[in-house]
């Protein structure tokens, strides 16, 4: 096997957390390499390009709260928008379309979402599972505490919907604690899910990804795509680390590993790594969604007056919205399918043809919202995350019922010489890519 070089530190990927460890240790003095799995920098956050038309595949939104987003899209020069949100929202409640504002389920929903952020607040977001009572809400999955909690079944159905929307994880999979942790992170559960005010309000020009593409090229030569690290050794070479990848291997003081736990899956640990460590990827694997976009030749919604912002307590489209681009005529709306809507309709449960039937599938729900006159798309575009290689998934990692006693001091402390930053191990706005720039730059300054 080839030997590739010797440095201070090895990042192991190049998403926002990576490419953020890598450019705080460039700037402190280290000689750094990053290894990416992938043909392309940026992890969850990708853009489809088709001439003058940009559409954003994953991570796009920001908003107040998220300082270092914004901070670095003024350093790199990139500008903000507002999200479109002019008009009437409407509301798809057992199968009828109504306005929002006279969506009689949407007042209950409001109870339980300020019932849930006042349990949040109580919670220590960096250590969630040192709060109070956490032991307990660690236990209660979400989705028995929608049945215990909730009597009307329109609330119920219009909370669960919310919170796998916001998850991507069946409520049956994740804990109240897990939600709760969510909501503390982000501020609020009212802050994640909104526009106005909320973790949506703002877009970047030109996108999200672009912020990465512009930090690899500033990192340049470090970056080394398609090279996908196999196994970390501690104990060869002792006071070193080696990392491997399937070709060569390099050696480095420290290791940044800046991936999800799930991420982990692939790659071995010499010595093995602390159970709370080892058993990361399976406590908290990746939630599935789709995103979708279908873009028109106009965004025909504000002609009747429409925000674009459509709600749906059945599903599977639990929720759309308008995410055309400033300067262009072309009008799109995105909407997503998340958790088991997700896997029903993903690339694996469809096979071939999949993207088709996804078509077909969220024309009929446009057409059923805004009426039968819908002029035809001039382009669809979607992404199945659970079927991009290395990712496999998105949101985020989502921690299992009952895992985060154990499991979640291990999502930051290093072992021995290797450093964890991923968006999960963010202490604030986890899943976010707030908290991936974060979660990088702590990792390197953990590194003397």
């Amino acid at each position: 096997m080839r030997r590739s070089g010797q440095f201070d530190v090895v990042v192991v990927g190049a998403g926002f957390a990576g490419l953020s460890a890598a450019r705080e240790l460039v700037t402190r003095g280290h000689d750094v390499a990053v290894l990416e799995a992938s043909d392309r920098v940026g992890g969850r956050t990708d853009t489809h390009r088709d001439g003058d038309r940009l559409i954003e595949l994953g991570g796009q939104w920001t908003g107040p709260g998220q300082d270092r987003v914004l901070a670095l899209a003024a350093e790199l020069g990139v500008g903000t928008f507002q999200t479109p949100h002019s008009g009437v929202d409407l509301s798809v409640v057992g199968g009828v379309v109504t306005d929002a504002s006279q969506d009689s389920s949407m007042a209950g929903v409001a109870d339980i979402v300020e019932r849930l952020d006042g349990l949040a607040a109580a919670l220590p977001p960096a250590e969630p599972w040192l709060g109070p009572d956490a032991d307990q809400y660690d236990m209660v999955t979400m989705h028995d505490w929608l049945i215990s909690e909730i009597s009307d079944d329109g609330v119920r159905s219009s909370v669960r919907q919310m919170v796998e929307g916001l998850m991507t994880t069946p409520a049956e999979q994740m804990s109240l604690l897990t939600v709760l942790h969510s909501a503390c992170t982000s501020g609020s559960l009212s802050a994640a899910l909104g526009i106005e005010g909320g973790a949506q309000e703002l877009r970047l020009v030109g996108g999200m990804h672009q912020m990465a593409v512009r930090l690899a090229d500033e990192l340049g030569a470090r970056v080394r795509l398609d090279h996908p690290v196999v196994h970390i050794d501690q104990e060869s070479n002792p006071g070193r680390v080696v990392i491997h990848t399937s070709t060569t291997h390099v050696e480095a003081s420290h290791v940044v590993v800046a991936v999800p736990p799930s991420g982990c899956n692939g790659i071995t640990f010499a010595p093995v790594l602390p159970p709370g460590h080892a058993q990361l990827p399976t406590a908290m694997p990746m939630g599935s969604v789709i995103k979708i976009q279908v873009i028109f030749d106009r965004p025909f919604w504000r002609e009747a007056g429409w925000s674009g912002l459509v709600t749906d307590d059945g599903g599977p489209f639990s929720f759309m919205i308008d995410n055309s681009q400033p300067h262009s005529e072309e009008g799109v709306l995105a909407t997503f399918l998340s958790a088991r809507q997700a896997t029903d309709f993903g690339d694996a449960a469809l096979g071939v043809g999949a993207q088709q039937r996804r078509r077909a599938l969220v024309l009929d729900h446009v057409s059923h919202v805004f009426g039968p006159d819908v002029p035809q798309p001039i382009a669809y575009v979607d992404r199945d995350w659970v079927s991009v290689p290395w990712i496999s998934g998105g949101y985020s990692g989502v921690m299992r019922p009952g895992r985060w006693m154990t499991h979640g001091p291990a999502l930051r402390e290093p072992v021995g010489r290797i450093h964890w930053g991923s968006s999960e191990s963010a202490q604030m706005w986890t899943g976010y890519v707030e908290g991936a720039i974060e979660s990088g730059r702590r990792a390197a300054l953990e590194i003397d």
